[in-house]
């Protein structure tokens, strides 16, 4: 088949008649072109609504040209009730200028990644991360997706944390808790004021002693001066409890500082919460060495 186009034009002869003047035009290339990027249309806006993110392409001025039926389902909106809206429109009063700052931030740098809530049509809120580039046309292209679940989850790890801290602050001795590699995890109140109160500079805390330090490297390095001291007993009792041939480890030590005369007593026991492997306490037992010392 071939496809023509027909042009009819009425003209005057010499004769001064009207006629038609009838020009046909081979236009079998253009149609055909134009089928394909009719296909090729349809073809790209049924993967974007297969798609499993949700689907947004905006003007210039951020309103919505095209949404996929994940957007539908996600926001609650009929698509033509999405059409023409901004994201503006969908996020909550109090976000109005982090959005709008946003949606000028993808139109200036071409790349916008962030995570806001979203007004669902009942007015209930989803949280989203979404992701957007600026397309060759002007248009911007956002893709983005439903985080709640992973918000929640890190709410509740939040509480988790500060109930487990609480539980540490609780107890009347310095605590860490050590990961699989022997770096410090967590510690309580105590732990961080003693290392706080004996190191050098005053408002430091004393070095190797906050999270991410490696206790256990600590113990090691310390010990290789004296391999029957305190601390390189106390790297091989903690290295034990963590390779389970040990079920705990006690040892009484003496922690001197240049003011004041220490005894404590280190305790490890196992914890198999994750990565976390060993809680390391120490408690204050000066009184009682001081007691002992003073009845003989």
């Amino acid at each position: 088949a071939v496809w023509v186009s027909l042009q009819a034009i009425a003209v005057a002869n010499d004769q001064g008649t009207k006629v038609v003047r009838m020009v046909l035009s081979d236009i079998t290339a253009r149609k055909r072109l134009e089928e394909r990027l009719i296909r090729s249309e349809s073809d790209t806006k049924a993967i974007l609504d297969g798609a499993s993110d949700a689907i947004f392409i905006n003007d210039p001025q951020g309103r919505f040209l095209y949404v996929n039926h994940q957007a539908v389902q996600l926001l609650g909106f009929s698509r033509d009730e999405l059409l023409g809206k901004c994201l503006t429109d969908i996020a909550p009063a109090e976000d109005f200028e982090l959005t709008r700052r946003m949606l000028g931030q993808l139109m200036t740098s071409g790349t916008l990644r962030y995570e806001p809530l979203l007004l669902r049509r009942d007015g209930s809120a989803v949280a989203a991360e979404l992701s957007g580039v600026l397309l060759s046309d002007g248009n911007g292209f956002a893709a983005c997706r439903d985080i709640t679940a992973r918000k929640q989850t890190e709410a509740l790890h939040l509480a988790n944390n500060k109930f487990r801290d609480a539980i540490l602050d609780s107890v009347p001795a310095e605590i860490a808790v050590l990961d699989n590699t022997g770096s410090i995890v967590a510690v309580n109140q105590r732990w961080r004021e003693f290392a706080l109160n004996n190191n050098v500079a005053s408002d430091q805390l004393a070095s190797k002693t906050q999270i991410g330090a490696n206790y256990l490297e600590v113990c090691q390095v310390a010990g290789q001066s004296d391999v029957d001291g305190p601390a390189a007993l106390a790297y091989d009792g903690i290295l034990r409890v963590m390779n389970g041939s040990l079920p705990s480890f006690q040892l009484e030590y003496p922690c001197h500082t240049a003011t004041q005369r220490y005894w404590f007593l280190l305790t490890a026991t196992p914890l198999h919460v994750g990565d976390q492997a060993v809680v390391v306490t120490h408690t204050d037992i000066t009184q009682r060495r001081q007691q002992a010392q003073a009845a003989k």
